[in-house]
């Protein structure tokens, strides 16, 4: 055996030591942690990831030998005793954190449980108490004990709120605060302690919470690293941009657009901060923040098309039942950072006013202004995923805004918008490449071109059946070419497909009716309306019926005139 792998397996141990006096203990204990430390500032070699980690477990090992001995010497009065176990726990504790970074959880689990006990005795060790409670909640969660993993989280929480309790006055204590008497090893700690809880809470589904801890998290990051944003204490902002959009995706999706916005803001603020760093010190500006700036215009277009989208819920839905809005006044907000101002319509003094569609246009407008500069960024020759989803999310705000405009011509046009947004790129990508995004975008392609058709047959209402029948034909072949060319990708051999993948079954079978749709504003027999639903989780196409499955469809046939209707072995769709 080559000598690290004596070291990992402990062939060179000695054999065990007799019990010294206290006094060489201690300075065995001290030389052995300063020691420690170099080790774990070591740079391995990649050959050898581990080979400073293995000598440092080697000498936690003869300093906890050392310790038990003179725990178990006959000589040693109580005092020396309760101390010498006290180094043995001390050794025990950064054995286990040891194997933990080492890769090898089921020894850290051991020695991790034998240190606790000793060290939650001293006050002396409340830093290794929490690393240590750390260290096992992070155990807990491996092996899929979130509940386990929130106890022992909260343990450690309510050790630091001990130990706070102890270092400033209790007027000035809140179980959170900055502590800032206490060591700084502390604060990193308990730091991470915040962070493994929102870990924890989100592991058990309780979004809110992980959310909390997560605020605090963040907030606890900004405090330390103080206004100039750098030093040692300084963190990845970009990292933290990306925890504030997670986290305003969050209060977004649980209404609470206030907390969303004052969370991008705050993202915003830290990026632009570190932007303004690069530019005084005249460093090159990555690319890496500029897309960081990019995800946050994206998070912002979200935002901004959620609100408006809920503003036109809450003024459609009947006084009685609008809910009135979440109030955020005790909300947790960030600190410490230079924020814009809040928008004057993302506020809920607004909800108790009509709601007008120059309001509406005026959210669409900033939403439309951060996709705009997204897609500057994500541009489609390199960023074909990124550059469609903005693409998507830009078409549907604006699906969003022209379902509140009474005026049919005008959403007519927005429609001819949505139409060019994703019409130009899809022509530039390799649909091999890309099958789901060109899949997505032709489905998309053909349900506004089925709503441009219904929108022209409103329009021509009051003309003549024929005027108005020859009037909508080329909106009629617009629409059919487009479904049919979405309906293509599914079949197989020229022929309709056995089974349509789960996550497609939606899309095609709204595809399907809504290309039986366009076509029922014709006279012509409508094969393509048959289809049956299979007993499996897939939906299979009808075999050819021949004369049998030719259904006399008129021109006036709409969905709700249609009803399912069994043919032969399988599930068609006939008139009524």
């Amino acid at each position: 055996l080559d000598r690290t792998m004596a070291q990992q397996a402990g062939f060179l141990d000695e054999k065990a030591p007799t019990a010294v006096d206290s006094e060489a203990l201690e300075k065995l204990c001290a030389s052995t942690l300063e020691r420690c430390v170099a080790l774990r500032r070591t740079a391995d070699p990649e050959t050898e990831p581990y080979r400073s980690r293995y000598e440092e477990r080697n000498l936690l090992k003869s300093l906890r030998a050392q310790a038990a001995a003179n725990v178990d010497g006959e000589a040693a009065d109580a005092l020396a005793r309760e101390r010498a176990a006290l180094v043995r726990a001390i050794a025990d504790a950064l054995m286990g954190a040891n194997f933990m970074d080492t890769e090898e959880s089921g020894s850290a689990q051991a020695k991790l449980d034998a240190a606790l006990p000793a060290l939650e005795q001293s006050t002396a060790e409340s830093a290794l108490v929490i690393d240590t409670l750390n260290r096992l909640g992070i155990l807990a969660a491996n092996r899929q004990e979130h509940e386990r993993a929130l106890r022992v989280l909260l343990d450690s929480r309510a050790r630091y709120d001990e130990v706070a309790l102890r270092a400033v006055p209790s007027a000035e204590a809140d179980g959170d605060g900055p502590a800032l008497r206490e060591p700084e090893r502390l604060q990193e700690l308990h730091t991470l302690t915040c962070f493994y809880l929102a870990q924890a809470y989100g592991n058990l589904g309780r979004r809110a919470e992980s959310a909390e801890w997560c605020q605090r998290t963040m907030q606890r990051q900004l405090d330390a690293r103080g206004a100039g944003g750098a030093g040692d204490h300084a963190f990845d902002v970009r990292e933290w941009a990306k925890n504030a959009l997670t986290m305003a995706s969050f209060h977004c999706t649980d209404g609470d657009f206030a907390s969303a916005e004052h969370c991008l803001n705050a993202a915003a603020a830290v990026l632009s901060e570190e932007r303004e760093r690069i530019n005084a010190c005249g460093g090159k500006f990555p690319e890496e923040l500029l897309e960081s700036f990019a995800h946050l215009d994206i998070s912002y277009l979200d935002l901004w098309h959620e609100l408006l989208r809920d503003r036109a819920a809450h003024a459609r839905a009947p006084a009685a039942a609008r809910a009135a809005p979440q109030d955020q006044s005790a909300a947790a907000r960030f600190v410490g950072l230079k924020l814009r101002a809040a928008h004057p319509l993302n506020s809920a003094a607004v909800y108790g006013q009509p709601f007008s569609y120059a309001q509406a246009r005026e959210l669409y407008l900033l939403a439309a202004a951060h996709a705009k500069r997204a897609k500057d960024f994500f541009v489609l020759d390199g960023f074909v995923t990124d550059h469609f989803v903005v693409l998507q999310r830009e078409s549907a705000l604006l699906a969003t805004l022209l379902g509140l405009d009474p005026d049919a011509a005008r959403r007519f046009a927005m429609h001819k918008r949505r139409l060019q947004l994703l019409q130009l790129p899809l022509g530039e990508i390799n649909e091999k490449a890309y099958t789901q995004i060109y899949r997505q975008a032709l489905f998309d392609i053909a349900s506004i071109r089925s709503e441009m058709l219904e929108i022209k047959a409103e329009l021509l209402g009051a003309e003549s059946a024929v005027r108005r029948d020859a009037r909508i034909e080329a909106y009629v072949d617009e629409a059919v070419r487009a479904h049919r060319a979405f309906l293509k990708r599914f079949e197989q051999e020229g022929t309709p497909p056995v089974k349509v993948d789960e996550e497609s079954q939606a899309a095609y079978l709204t595809s399907r009716m809504q290309l039986a749709r366009a076509l029922g504003k014709r006279s012509e027999a409508c094969q393509h309306l048959l289809f049956r639903i299979g007993g499996g989780s897939g939906v299979e196409a009808a075999p050819s019926l021949g004369e049998r499955a030719r259904l006399d469809v008129s021109l006036g046939v709409e969905f709700g005139f249609v009803r399912w209707r069994r043919i032969g072995d399988g599930v068609g769709l006939g008139p009524r």
